[in-house]
């Protein structure tokens, strides 16, 4: 008796091959821009381990690495069509973005430990955002932030 192939190893075969013939006619001079697209293959791979932790709901890794993986592949998007040298203003988003999946691990999870480590990182992120993208004035409101924080992370221990 045959054994068949599944049918997500026949979606990535076909995603392999259309990559390469997309690649190979860019370099070619024929197709244009194909280079700006690499990010798709880690939001391919971010959305396989998402999906794969709503599948089994066992390991809360998968949603933390694939939930990253995602939002880093949107952000280096962002990045290809506009300008990687909005970095020196956008790093900040780096820690956006993984404080944003811990957060995801700790719905899924609820221990207390991502919620904090999370909610820091947002902190974090939002006060490196205004002192060094916006203003250097505007440090005061991330005491702001975390003091709500605070009481947001004491709401939940409350549940």
């Amino acid at each position: 008796m045959k054994k068949r192939v599944k049918p997500e190893f026949n979606i990535l075969a076909g995603l392999l091959v259309l990559s390469g013939i997309a690649l190979l006619l860019e370099g070619n001079g024929i197709l244009l821009g194909i280079h700006n697209l690499w990010p798709i293959f880690v939001f391919i791979i971010g959305l396989g381990l998402t999906l794969t932790f709503f599948q089994s709901r066992k390991d809360i890794g998968l949603i933390g690495l694939g939930s990253l993986m995602v939002m880093l592949s949107i952000f280096f998007f962002y990045l290809n069509f506009t300008s990687w040298a909005l970095l020196k203003s956008l790093w900040p988003v780096f820690i956006s973005i993984f404080s944003i999946s811990v957060l995801l691990c700790y719905l899924h999870n609820k221990k207390r430990i991502f919620l904090i480590i999370g909610m820091f990182g947002v902190l974090l992120s939002i006060a490196f955002i205004l002192i060094f993208g916006v203003a250097e004035s505007l440090w005061p409101v991330s005491l702001i932030i975390a003091g709500l924080l605070i009481y947001i992370i004491s709401f939940f221990d409350r549940k």
